[in-house]
């Protein structure tokens, strides 16, 4: 078993364990424990948050330094709301099996466009010039 173990550990160039990172908690702040987030947005000030649970997912405004929710617009009850990204004034968001997403306008929140896509939707983001989406699989 030994043997086995050391090559492997050098068929795989691992030498040594790997490094441990630590971290330092600088500030908390309130947060709906209720809402199941799912996609989370810093944007311009504000937390841009996209919750999931059939029947109660949303999109919400939220004020950081207190956890007031600004601005709220409920998802139809049969989505399950999933990832959000801010990109050009739009606030996409991505539902898990429904296999449709919704692009709403960042200051109202009033829906703009629908499209579908051929997965589970879960992950969203940008590189400031592209959405880039995450069906949940390693691709």
């Amino acid at each position: 078993m030994k043997r086995i173990l050391l090559l492997l550990v050098l068929a795989f160039g691992v030498t040594a364990a790997a490094p441990v990172q630590s971290y330092k908690v600088v500030h908390t702040y309130p947060h709906d424990h209720a809402a199941f987030t799912q996609g989370l947005v810093f944007f311009q000030g504000f937390l841009y948050e996209g919750t999931g649970e059939e029947g109660h997912s949303n999109i919400r405004k939220v004020e950081l330094e207190t956890g007031k929710v600004l601005q709220n617009r409920s998802l139809p009850p049969d989505f399950f709301g999933e990832g959000i990204a801010i990109l050009n004034g739009k606030l996409y968001e991505l539902t898990w099996q429904n296999k449709l997403a919704m692009v709403y306008d960042l200051k109202t929140f009033d829906l703009l466009q629908r499209f579908t896509y051929n997965t589970e939707g879960w992950g969203l983001t940008t590189d400031g010039k592209r959405l880039i989406m995450s069906d949940g699989t390693s691709k």
